[in-house]
């Protein structure tokens, strides 16, 4: 039987970089009956930039299909809108960095508008309601293939 690692990507220190710990927290509760489900990155202990490489060095030594999970900012007709693509991502773009997270797949929900770089934010509400939808989406899907 196939293992899945998700790494889900951000902060707790800012509402609007939260989105991935927040689905984390989620999928650690949810998905805690499953042997062969990893969950890292949640408001208690986030992943994020500056931490990243401590985390790739561990996911080298584990043979699981690892599942990247991050936040991005588009246009407004996007946001809420969640995108799902091979390979890894690079985190940091939103705050002028830049660092690749090497992985099988990666998921990414737009949450707020490229304009507003992070600066105007989002509210709890919001990105609680948007973390909720992704992490009752991948629940479904873990619950039919394992």
């Amino acid at each position: 039987m196939e293992k899945y690692i998700f790494v889900c990507i951000g902060t707790n220190r800012l509402i609007e970089d939260s989105f991935g710990p927040r689905v984390g927290g989620i999928l650690e509760e949810q998905l805690k009956q499953f042997s062969d489900v990893k969950v890292i990155g949640t408001m208690e202990n986030p992943v994020h930039f500056q931490n990243a490489p401590i985390f790739i060095d561990y996911l080298k030594t584990e043979d699981s299909k690892l599942i990247v999970i991050d936040s991005a900012l588009g246009e407004e007709e996007q946001i809420g809108d969640t995108y799902m693509n091979r390979g890894g991502i690079e985190i940091g773009k939103a705050f002028g960095k830049n660092f690749y997270f090497p992985a099988h797949w990666n998921i990414k929900t737009i949450v707020g508008k490229k304009a507003e770089q992070l600066k105007k934010g989002n509210s709890i509400y919001h990105m609680n309601k948007l973390a909720q939808k992704l992490a009752s989406q991948i629940v479904e899907v873990m619950k039919e293939i394992t």
